[in-house]
């Protein structure tokens, strides 16, 4: 049992039916029983299409892909037929001793308060979503949530079996405006502004292509509070589809696309839309250590990381939601909040946040002991050679020592305009006139030591 305020997934709680490779949809939630909930929260799936395996099929709630294990009956569902997902199937059982259908185990715990839950294939494709808020409900009063008439309430527990329609709740009425105080006669009076619905899809943003992104909408009624009973459908831009309030989305191939979601409840709809940006992945594991992990973003955008995760070993971090890097900079995070600990650099793993590898480590990827500052840029400047000063000369030297020094600081100079040669050639025609001046001297000692 978890206690947590929920902000990614809020407001209402919506199934798909609808899949793009199966045809599932979540019917049932147990997710607060009487007493203590531990061990007895499940979740009920219906098969809406043809018989289908669920053998490496993966249930996914609080950011975690769990592996299902069948206790009774087929992993093989018929159309039409149901299967129970349950934290633990002994307890399951005991609590309905007459449950005769297919029960999977898998280790899972619910939220009271609500989340997101995702029915995934073996290739981790989101065959069916749902979520769920406390206020709906079924807590802590032995009813479960049921999907009835695309709304979900409370009724008695019926696992493995569809839920009856009586008495279920009708939506809520539209409320009638009352009617406008004139402020003055008018011969065409102006009928006020009919109250609609809306719908927020969020800001715009950056996708990686090939990571599953969590697509969130919020919708508000005619009194500007949340929209309740409300049915949401995506369009991608791609030609994807998915229905659901929130939901996770993965583009395959890079470019702009408008993404539209539209809200519809008790006969009105709204429509909004988004650009989202689909850039090639371009995020590494740069450095590694048992003191940090650092990841460099060489895109020209800012991402969210989002539900990326970190893996080492059999441990797993996942990044909290607004892990925002800027466009081609890179952040370390620290183990001290990680909890992870690699013991060499190729033995972390970068996950998108349907759990598929997203990047191996960069190329230039090195085991460091410590946190190092950040090696700022360089610019590599070649070293000007400058010409030595010349040796001192003993006046009397003869005219060939004179001529011998001159020739090697002639050579002193040229080798320093090869190596600068803007600088070097104002240093070679100096050197020159000091040789000049050095040859002259030179030649005036020896004549006056031969007088």
């Amino acid at each position: 049992m978890r206690w947590f305020g929920f902000s990614l997934f809020s407001l209402t709680l919506l199934a798909s039916p609808f899949a793009a490779h199966a045809a599932f949809s979540f019917t049932e939630i147990m997710f607060d029983a009487p007493g203590t909930d531990a061990k007895h929260e499940w979740v009920e799936v219906q098969n809406l299409g043809g018989s289908v395996d669920l053998s490496d099929y993966k249930f996914f709630e609080a950011n975690a892909n769990h592996g299902l294990t069948l206790v009774a009956g087929s992993a093989t569902v018929a159309g039409g037929g149901f299967a129970v997902i349950a934290d633990d199937a002994t307890t399951f059982l005991t609590d309905f001793p007459s449950f005769t259908g297919t029960l999977f185990d898998a280790t899972f715990s619910l939220s009271n308060s609500g989340e997101a839950l995702v029915l995934r294939d073996g290739s981790l494709t989101d065959v069916a979503t749902a979520s769920y808020t406390g206020d709906l409900g079924a807590a802590g009063d032995g009813n479960t949530l049921n999907y009835l008439n695309n709304i979900w309430v409370p009724r008695a527990p019926t696992p493995g079996s569809a839920a009856t329609t009586a008495s279920a709740p009708m939506p809520e009425a539209t409320p009638v405006p009352p009617p406008p105080t004139a402020a003055y006669t008018s011969s065409t009076p102006v009928p006020p502004p009919q109250p609609t619905i809306s719908v927020d899809a969020g800001p715009d943003r950056v996708v990686i292509v090939g990571a599953g992104v969590p697509f969130s909408a919020k919708g508000y009624g005619l009194s500007g509070g949340p929209l309740e009973n409300a049915r949401y459908v995506w369009n991608f831009g791609d030609a994807g589809t998915r229905e659901g309030q929130s939901v996770m989305y993965a583009y395959t191939l890079p470019g702009l696309y408008t993404v539209t979601v539209d809200a519809s409840s008790v006969g009105r709809s709204a429509t909004d839309r988004v650009v989202v940006t689909a850039v090639p992945a371009d995020v590494f594991v740069t450095r590694a250590s048992a003191s940090f992990i650092e990841l460099h973003n060489r895109t020209p955008h800012e991402l969210d990381l989002a539900l990326w995760q970190l893996q080492v070993g059999t441990t797993t971090f996942v990044l909290p939601p607004h892990t925002v890097i800027g466009a081609q900079r890179a952040v370390a995070f620290p183990s001290s909040v990680t909890g992870l600990k690699p013991d060499a650099p190729l033995s972390v793993i970068l996950r998108y946040p349907n759990g598929v590898a997203a990047a191996g480590p960069a190329p230039e990827l090195s085991f460091v002991g410590a946190l190092d500052a950040p090696t700022p840029a360089h610019k590599t400047t070649k070293a000007i050679a400058k010409p030595k000063n010349p040796e001192p000369r003993v006046l009397g030297t003869s005219t060939s020592l004179v001529e011998e020094a001159t020739a090697v600081e002639r050579g002193r100079l040229v080798a320093a305009a090869i190596e600068s040669p803007t600088e070097g050639m104002a240093w070679a025609a100096f050197g020159f006139l000091a040789a000049l001046v050095v040859l002259g001297l030179g030649a005036l000692a020896y004549l006056q030591f031969k007088q």
